[in-house]
């Protein structure tokens, strides 16, 4: 086996995996049985991204809560440093939200009417 080095290859032996029908997705940072037709994750088609995230949906959502109940206390602390370092941090977190909201606003609704109708 050739050394894991060079464009391309990964160093947990990528060239098995290859032959066994898996790509390494490098913003994914795994090994799946996606066919991308050789693209970058920059490049892959939005309808295999919107696929992925779908497939993984409710594994991704337990384990941000699991995350977020672990790590509670401490994700509330360093919030309250930070308005206590910088009053006017939530004022300017607060109007950057706004100015982001109005400048994609079409975007946004659309995406929550998609959203709505695929829901009901």
């Amino acid at each position: 086996m050739r050394p894991a080095t060079g464009p391309g290859r990964h160093r947990w032996g990528q060239d098995f995996l290859s032959r066994a029908g898996y790509r390494y997705i490098p913003c994914m940072k795994k090994f799946d049985k996606i066919d991308l037709a050789g693209s970058s994750c920059g490049e892959m088609a939005d309808s295999l991204k919107n696929d992925y995230y779908q497939k993984n949906r409710e594994a991704r959502l337990s384990y941000q809560r699991a995350y977020y109940r672990k790590n509670r206390n401490r994700i509330i602390r360093a919030r309250e440093i930070r308005k206590e370092e910088d009053p006017k941090w939530s004022e300017r977190q607060r109007a950057y939200n706004r100015a982001y909201y109005i400048k994609n606003r079409a975007k946004i609704r659309l995406q929550r009417e998609k959203k709505a109708s695929e829901g009901s």
